[in-house]
């Protein structure tokens, strides 16, 4: 399982989709690309991010 990620310690690759929370303990889907986070919902993201983490693995059928 995946653990959260401090941003101060280390940034996601480029071009991926991830997790991440802001310092009010939001969760975002976020794609992370030209060296920012993007929400991937569209909307603006008005807090400052604190953490992230990759996706879960998919489930096995």
């Amino acid at each position: 399982m995946s653990e959260w990620i401090n941003i101060s310690d280390r940034l996601p690759d480029e071009d991926t989709l991830c997790l991440a929370v802001d310092d009010c303990d939001v969760i975002w889907t976020m794609h992370f690309t030209e060296d920012d986070f993007f929400p991937d919902t569209g909307d603006i993201c008005p807090n400052a991010l604190t953490h992230w983490m990759p996706l879960p693995e998919l489930p096995t059928k």
